[in-house]
């Protein structure tokens, strides 16, 4: 129950995070379900592939050790809810390592035989995960508007979720966020930048975010 005192925090960043991640998967199985491409074309997608696990791994480990144990202290009774987020996370890791091996292997041969393994890998992974994030919006983030005040959040989120995050990897993560992003969650993210990073975002990173994805979605438009 809030309080007068009590300020919930704004947790449209973790609606810009999922929405990144089910968005670049839709993209990359509608690319699989596509003509066959070369070997230039596997080999790119295969990297931003590596980028997005990269991403989701993060994702994870910050709510495994940032926001969940902060929760189960703040709300016991959710201890069943993050149990089951916590399994989810350890069922949605084995089915990514068969989707990174379905698509390396794909990226490598091209075969017909390795794309269909990397389809059925992907379908299995956006199942898992669409329902693993589907419910953390509808069940998880209610429970942190009601219990977790903002200046908490920010801490775990400076500690946890933006901790690590390189220079050279935030220039691509910045428009990678923003890319086709709902106009009411793009503040969440531009908002919290500080001014020369956000220069940067405008003037640098965004030209060369759209330089290096163009292509990879270019089949979708032809489509």
């Amino acid at each position: 129950m809030t309080t007068d005192s009590f300020t919930p925090p704004d947790m449209r960043m973790m609606l810009v995070a999922h929405h990144a991640l089910c968005r670049d998967l839709e993209r990359i199985r509608k690319v699989l379900a596509g003509p066959d491409q070369d070997a230039d074309y596997r080999r790119g997608l295969y990297e931003h592939f590596g980028f997005w696990l990269w991403f989701l791994h993060h994702h994870h480990v910050a709510e495994d050790l940032g926001l969940w144990p902060a929760l189960r202290e703040r709300c016991p009774e959710a201890s069943g809810l993050l149990d089951d987020m916590e399994a989810d996370h350890v069922h949605l890791e084995e089915l990514l390592a068969d989707a990174d091996q379905s698509m390396r292997e794909w990226s490598v041969s091209g075969s017909s035989q390795r794309r269909l393994q990397a389809v059925g890998a992907l379908a299995r992974l956006h199942e898992g995960l669409s329902g693993h994030l589907a419910r953390e919006e509808s069940e998880v983030l209610p429970v942190v508007d009601q219990v977790l005040p903002d200046g908490e959040w920010l801490r775990i989120d400076k500690k946890y979720f933006r901790h690590g995050v390189s220079l050279k990897r935030l220039s691509f993560l910045s428009p990678w966020f923003l890319d086709d992003v709902p106009a009411d969650l793009a503040s969440a993210w531009t908002d919290s930048l500080p001014a020369p990073i956000l220069w940067m975002q405008r003037h640098r990173w965004q030209q060369a975010y759209t330089r290096r994805t163009e292509p990879l979605w270019r089949p979708l438009n032809a489509a």
